[in-house]
């Protein structure tokens, strides 16, 4: 997913809001990037399609060593469970199932 911003964004600002989804978050910025427009996302692991995806900012679940170095913008790692929870609430809202049809309660396995 890339998405476009009406405004720009900065840095900063994203990281600030993904702080509470991801305690443990992680930022790449080898191009001292301020201020972004466009933001890709892809849950899970990421890191092939980050020099793939058009955008100044890209939030993933797994960012390797080597791709963080050689990334051309910005790259929050956010950790892969935490990427890929988000999802829960999305899948609860489509569906209709609510709190009740909810079958497991996962956290991640790092403290």
């Amino acid at each position: 997913r890339v998405v476009t911003l009406e405004n720009d964004m900065s840095v900063e600002f994203l990281k600030l809001k993904l702080l509470p989804i991801s305690p443990r978050l992680r930022i790449v910025n080898n191009k001292k990037v301020r201020t972004i427009q466009t933001i890709g996302f892809c849950s899970g692991s990421g890191s092939e399609f980050i020099s793939s995806t058009p955008c100044d900012a890209f939030v993933t679940g797994d960012l390797k060593y080597h791709t963080a170095l050689e990334a051309d913008k910005v790259v929050y790692d956010i950790g892969h469970f935490e990427s890929e929870i988000m999802s829960v609430g999305l899948l609860k809202e489509i569906s209709g199932i609510g709190e009740k049809g909810i079958i497991a309660n996962e956290e991640s396995p790092f403290s």
